[in-house]
């Protein structure tokens, strides 16, 4: 692919955009509608002001931008204000939701499929040399009718040398211990299933609370998700018995 544009904003637009625009706030920037339905603006921001883009950032999304990676949100154009990089406009779908359960529940066969499907997700950016961290529903796109998935917030990925700018809290144990590494993916994946089946890993050391969700093949990645350093890399959705919400 060629290289990024840029679209330029003065202060003033960059504010408007802020103020009656945005979606969401994470810990770095502001999510916001963009131009079309079918995108987004992220603005960095800090202390709510306009931030300038790390160069770890900007180099990744100049490479993410060169994978064109499939079932992610893509980098469509970077945007700067008064000379300096401050975010980007994304892809997105009007027909994608977040799960929440709140508002788009799914039942156990579905949800179940949603586990399947961004576990094959994670494996594949795994192929491309990517490592996707910050793993949760806020951040995965889905489509109940057409079962498309899409990841977002692809900025903060482990890519081609350039790190991860904010780990999620569920990794610093694991980051501590072993590093970051592909077993980020399994891991982060099986704590998110055990946490929308209402349990974690300590709850189920229990052998009922096994017994009711999975076949024994998932015990000794139970017991390896206790302690970082020896997991053993593999994922819990592999052997769901039910999921008995």
């Amino acid at each position: 692919m060629g290289n990024l544009p840029n679209k330029k904003f003065t202060e003033e637009e960059i504010y408007r955009i802020l103020n009656y625009y945005k979606i969401s706030k994470g810990g770095e920037a502001v999510v916001c509608e963009g131009p079309t339905d079918f995108s987004v603006y992220k603005i960095f921001t800090e202390n709510m002001k306009i931030a300038p883009m790390s160069e770890n950032k900007e180099k990744k999304i100049e490479l993410l931008h060169q994978l064109d990676l499939e079932h992610s949100n893509k980098v469509l154009s970077t945007i700067s204000c008064n000379g300096e990089l401050v975010g980007y406009e994304a892809s997105t779908s009007p027909y994608l939701q977040a799960y929440k359960a709140h508002e788009l529940y799914l039942d156990d066969e579905e949800l179940l499929y949603y586990l399947k499907r961004t576990r094959d997700v994670l494996e594949y950016f795994k192929s491309k040399g990517v490592i996707y961290a910050d793993f949760d529903t806020r951040n995965v796109l889905f489509d109940r009718h057409t079962g498309e998935i899409m990841f977002c917030d692809m900025d903060n990925v482990e890519v081609g040398g350039y790190k991860i700018d904010l780990l999620p809290w569920d990794l610093h144990e694991y980051s501590e211990t072993r590093g970051i590494d592909y077993g980020v993916h399994p891991y982060m994946h099986n704590i998110l299933l055990l946490r929308l089946i209402n349990e974690d890993i300590y709850t189920m050391s229990a052998f009922l609370n096994r017994f009711r969700h999975f076949r024994r093949g998932a015990y000794p990645i139970l017991d390896t998700m206790l302690y970082p350093e020896d997991f053993n890399d593999k994922y819990l959705v592999d052997y769901v018995k039910r999921l008995n919400r």
